[in-house]
């Protein structure tokens, strides 16, 4: 599956500002996080220091900021649950089966009793978690309200925006609680008009690829951005070519304006 994360883009001219969202997918998906210590404080009943000890651990964007880094400034998630945004494999379907890149080779085996779905709409952007996690998922004015619940001294005005420029690289540093073997890493960016008053849907990308591989089309309406996919199979006898990157790097659209939300997803082989 593969990770999700987050980005925005506005654009004046040929200037944007992006929001990145990451999420692995295994069953999966990623989020962004620039957020290196845990500050001493508690949330939902759960000591701080838990942050390397609880759920399962998978990996995470440390640069640029994204929603997972800024909910763990505001102090609404953990470390742990910015590393654990796995979902089901195969976003954008609705169902869970077999994996688009080499279904005979790559998991699920023949057995697809208790395969995850991948997210549904209205939780993307958390993996299709629906604990803690489930802010990720929250619009600017839900988030807003959200921390000033929390704490009212606290000013918010939603989730941050990046400044990007279209036909300009853009790179994003991960760091890895686990080196699953990976197939491959795949962007959606969200198509022009889409709903930001809602949480983010399946809809939401239905505009233009401006990238294609094995699956995606070239004439397809996925939001595909970029796609980074290995053809080496099978997986188990390529697990050192097939290692998860430091870095990940794609070519943002030219033709984007506005405010736009970028779905980085981290596809795992096994």
């Amino acid at each position: 599956m593969g990770r999700y994360p987050r980005p925005c883009f506005r654009v004046l001219r040929k200037n944007l500002l992006a929001e990145l969202l990451a999420i692995p997918f295994m069953k999966a998906g990623l989020q962004l996080c620039n957020r290196q210590g845990m500050p001493d404080s508690i949330i939902e009943d759960m000591d701080m220091n838990d942050a390397t000890t609880k759920e399962s651990k998978h990996g995470r964007v440390t640069h640029p900021a994204s929603r997972g880094s800024y909910a763990m400034d505001q102090g609404l998630l953990l470390e742990w649950h910015v590393h654990a945004l796995e979902g089901g494999k195969n976003f954008p379907d609705y169902e869970g089966g077999p994996a688009h890149d080499f279904p005979s080779v790559d998991y699920p085996p023949a057995n697809m009793e208790g395969i995850t779905a991948p997210p549904a709409d209205g939780l993307i952007l958390s993996g299709g978690q629906n604990d803690a996690r489930e802010c990720l998922n929250y619009t600017d004015a839900d988030i807003e309200q959200h921390i000033r619940i929390k704490d009212p001294a606290v000013q918010s005005s939603g989730w941050p925006r990046l400044p990007v420029k279209g036909m300009k690289e853009f790179t994003v540093t991960w760091d890895y609680a686990a080196e699953h073997v990976t197939r491959g890493y795949r962007w959606f960016i969200t198509k022009e008009g889409w709903d930001e008053s809602k949480p983010v849907t399946r809809e939401a990308f239905k505009g233009k690829n401006y990238a294609h591989d094995d699956h995606f089309k070239a004439e397809g309406m996925d939001g595909l951005m970029w796609s980074d996919i290995s053809s080496l199979t099978p997986f188990d006898q390529h697990r050192d070519k097939l290692q998860p990157k430091e870095t990940t790097t794609a070519t943002l659209p030219s033709d984007k304006h506005g405010h736009h939300v970028i779905l980085l997803a981290w596809i795992i082989a096994e």
